[in-house]
């Protein structure tokens, strides 16, 4: 950044897509060495993805949506948690999360899931702690989902999760309709936005019945935030993994952490 302009750095040729229409210059240190679970492997069953037709919001709107049916849906009478993964078409696509399930189910170290994914309409008015979204989140899709598929239709086995942005909602969802959403995994979660706001709403309410995976990246300005958040939820007697990475901002970061992420909130022990 010069002058308040931020350009591609000219003396590094590695530039990945930046999900926002653009370029990010980027390096890796030494040491790092990214995850093993985001490519496909030979002789590992592999799920379905379907496109869903969803309900449209309260202003008539559609979005896109997958479902990942976990191997052996089809074959099986067995009842799944599920995951809501806002940004759904990015976490696929960048993170590679229908792969990274196909290699833990594999290894047994994710417990077979249902996984939607939906697409924002307006990112940052809907996930800006949006009580409308959530509605149509709590009212219309997930008795939708749970119609139509074989689901466990409880709180405790839903997951919703998010990056950033995504991040943010998926605990103003969680905190709204606990009786909705039981877990959150957020990956590098905007807590401060208007000033914590979430973070001071977490510590005024009761402790509601809901649990966390939260992690972030040391080097990424939110960092602070994510601890404050941590403390309160703790504070609170809140079930919590907290987990900080030596990575930024980024695509790259949140598809190397999905793994242990995933592999955390479906433990068989969990659900």
């Amino acid at each position: 950044v010069v002058d308040a302009q931020w350009f591609l750095d000219p003396l590094n040729q590695n530039r990945k897509d930046n999900g926002v229409g653009g370029e990010n210059s980027f390096f890796t240190m030494p040491r790092y060495k990214a995850t093993g679970y985001t490519s496909e492997r030979d002789k590992v069953r592999r799920g379905r993805i379907l496109s869903l037709d969803l309900p449209a919001d309260a202003s008539g709107r559609k979005r896109d949506g997958r479902i990942y049916l976990p191997p052996g849906y089809d074959g099986s009478s067995e009842r799944y948690p599920v995951i809501y993964f806002g940004d759904g078409i990015e976490y696929i696509e960048r993170a590679n999360a229908t792969v990274i399930a196909d290699n833990l189910i594999a290894e047994r170290k994710m417990r077979p899931a249902i996984m939607v994914f939906l697409a924002p309409i307006d990112r940052n008015k809907e996930y800006w702690m949006n009580a409308a979204y959530v509605e149509w989140l709590a009212k219309e899709l997930v008795p939708m989902i749970d119609a139509k598929y074989r689901t466990k239709a409880v709180p405790a086995s839903r997951v919703i999760a998010g990056a950033s942005l995504g991040g943010l909602i998926s605990a103003y969802a969680a905190l709204t309709h606990p009786e909705i959403f039981g877990n959150v995994l957020g990956q590098s979660s905007a807590f401060q936005v208007d000033d914590n706001r979430i973070i001071t709403d977490f510590a005024a309410r009761e402790r509601k019945p809901v649990n966390f995976y939260l992690e972030t990246g040391r080097y990424e300005g939110l960092v602070d935030s994510n601890r404050k958040m941590k403390d309160v939820l703790k504070k609170k007697g809140y079930r919590l993994a907290y987990r900080e990475v030596n990575a930024g901002h980024n695509w790259t970061h949140w598809a190397d952490a999905l793994a242990e992420a995933l592999s955390y909130v479906f433990a068989k022990s969990v659900f």
